[in-house]
């Protein structure tokens, strides 16, 4: 019987994925979900998914070359490629033509894998088939994982649990097999997010030393030949994925993150004693709720200091339930960044991160500290499924039943987490003037005004201007992204007083033919203005539609110079109540 119920994990997480995302399968082929307070920033996801899955088998060589920011080179490498996720929507895309179906899948698919790779790494360290299920359910659906849930980068948690099943494996008894697990589990993380491969080496590195200060290396023969050679094979197949990355940081001055950029990112001390905004228990009370929560979960935090307390008693699951110890506390504080933050105030306290920054290849480049919160979820849920089973010993068989469904049940209702669904824009609903601009014949970029000045004043009315680029095909030469050239920082500031003939010859030799304005967006102040002088020296109104305004970019700018006084403002107005300015 036991075995047969084995058999029901999977099928018993997708149940729960699709109750506990709902309504998400109502909408599955028109929105996309998000966390309560980020709706504004969803739309980059399914439009990175959607340029890469219009290019990747049409042109793979055009995949890098996302059309924003133009002409800076390599858009896509500003953030997270999204190649692994837009394959596994592939699928679901291509029958369907539902680009939020099949974004939606990728969804549905980290919740339940994401718990069924949990569930394997805590039955290889000896939790019961019982235990391992709930240390699953708490893994796929924790805070964390909701405070994620409209970044797919973020929220593809699954190869985690599963690299350190295949390397925990492979410390027992140094099958090659599990070898190539861990490091084929390594690279296809690779590419689907290079926070979490980070994360994912960083535990291998730490696991590593740990065999070592346990002895285990000495348990057996290391293959250490096929460890290198692995090293290499994983290396070599990672390579195309990084190299666009490693080039920006070779040609782009300022491309990475500095140290005092990774403080502001940091997670907050009392980050770990708060949830997700929507929560059905705590969702009220605004001081109990941040935007990245870190808290670990109503039924995991009791389980794991039980757990914890085992280690003491148990020696002989002490040695490997002890590495998801010492995991969970340096990921716990690296999670603080290099400066400890406690209630929204940086102390002149330095943490351990800061030398991370510097020694750890590849954390320089990594903006977020906080989200090593992830590393600490995942030895708490190993940690809780060792505590469960201890409370399982003193109950006996008869008990199982019902501790596994009172704690059960305590979990979901602690996961009820309000849902927020984000529809795609529309090809047919798509304004008139960008059906416009793709009827127009030759190659050419578009500059869009209103601009936000920073990136701090990015909001969703940018990402929707933004993802029509996968309807009318023209590239502009703004966008929202994870990082803005520098180049194009020293434009935006420009171009909030429309613009002098200098900036206009600027916007034209990067590419520019055609101006839109969108008038809606403007102050009324600035509206009123382009209404008096809706053709500037230097532009040649062309065709309006309500309150949008194209105009063409005068080729002789590009030979000529002087600047022009009558130029009307550009000021944008307030944001709407519904678009959340980019904050993470």
């Amino acid at each position: 019987m036991r075995a047969r119920s084995s058999l029901l994990v999977l099928p018993g997480y997708l149940a729960l994925t699709l109750v506990l995302t709902w309504p998400l399968l109502r909408e599955i082929s028109s929105a996309v979900p998000a966390a309560i307070g980020t709706q504004g920033e969803v739309l980059g996801g399914p439009f990175v998914i959607g340029w890469v899955l219009k290019t990747l088998f049409r042109d793979p060589g055009q995949v890098f070359h996302l059309p924003i920011f133009h002409p800076e080179p390599l858009a896509l490498a500003y953030s997270d490629h999204l190649i692994g996720e837009a394959l596994m929507a592939a699928p679901a895309v291509s029958l369907t033509g539902s680009l939020a179906l099949g974004y939606n899948r990728v969804i549905i698919l980290s919740f339940v894998a994401s718990a069924w790779a949990a569930y394997r790494l805590t039955r290889l360290v000896g939790v019961s088939r019982s235990g391992a299920f709930l240390a699953g359910l708490l893994f796929a659906f924790a805070p964390f994982r909701y405070s994620n849930l409209g970044f797919l980068n973020q929220i593809t948690t699954e190869f985690l649990p599963l690299g350190l099943f295949f390397a925990l494996r492979f410390v027992r008894r140094w099958r090659r097999r599990d070898l190539a697990g861990a490091t084929a589990t390594l690279v296809a993380q690779s590419y689907c997010g290079w926070y979490y491969t980070l994360y994912l080496a960083l535990a291998y590195v730490l696991l590593a030393l740990y065999a070592w200060a346990a002895g285990w290396l000495r348990r057996g023969r290391v293959p250490w030949r096929a460890v290198g050679v692995a090293a290499l094979a994983g290396a070599v197949l990672v390579l195309p994925g990084l190299l666009p990355f490693l080039e920006l940081r070779r040609i782009m001055p300022g491309f990475g993150r500095t140290l005092g950029m990774t403080a502001m990112y940091s997670a907050d001390l009392l980050d770990y004693v708060k949830t997700s905004r929507g929560n059905w228990l705590a969702g009220r009370w605004p001081g109990l709720t941040t935007g990245l929560a870190c808290w670990p979960g109503l039924v995991t935090v009791p389980l794991a200091l039980v757990g914890l307390a085992s280690l003491w008693r148990e020696r002989r699951r002490a040695a490997e339930v002890g590495y998801f110890a010492a995991l969970g506390g340096v990921a716990f504080l690296l999670s603080l960044g290099p400066v400890l933050h406690v209630a929204g105030k940086q102390l002149p306290i330095p943490l351990a991160y800061g030398a991370v920054y510097f020694l750890f290849p590849g954390f320089s480049a990594l903006r977020g500290p906080a989200r090593l919160a992830v590393l600490v979820l995942l030895a708490a849920v190993v940690l809780a499924g060792v505590g469960y089973d201890r409370w399982l010993r003193r109950l006996g068989a008869r008990g199982e039943r019902v501790l596994f469904a009172g704690f059960a049940a305590v979990a979901v209702i602690s996961s009820l987490n309000a849902v927020a669904r984000v529809p795609l824009p529309r090809r047919d609903a798509m304004p008139p003037a960008y059906d416009w601009l793709a009827r127009r014949p030759g190659s050419f970029a578009i500059l869009e005004l209103p601009i936000p000045a920073t990136e701090s004043e990015e909001d969703s009315v940018d990402l929707v201007r933004q993802f029509h680029i996968l309807h009318h095909g023209r590239p502009t030469l703004d966008g929202v992204s994870g990082f803005v050239p520098p180049a194009v920082r020293r434009l935006r500031l420009e171009l909030q007083s429309f613009p002098d003939r200098d900036v206009l010859r600027e916007a034209a030799l990067r590419g520019a033919r055609y101006v839109v304005v969108h008038l809606e967006e403007l102050t009324p102040e600035a509206r009123a203005e382009w209404r008096r002088t809706p053709a500037p020296s230097g532009l040649v109104p062309r065709v309006r539609f309500g309150d949008d305004l194209v105009l063409e970019l005068d080729p002789a700018l590009t030979a000529s110079g002087g600047r022009g006084s009558d130029t009307p403002d550009t000021r944008r107005r307030t944001s709407p109540p519904d678009s959340a300015p980019r904050a993470r």
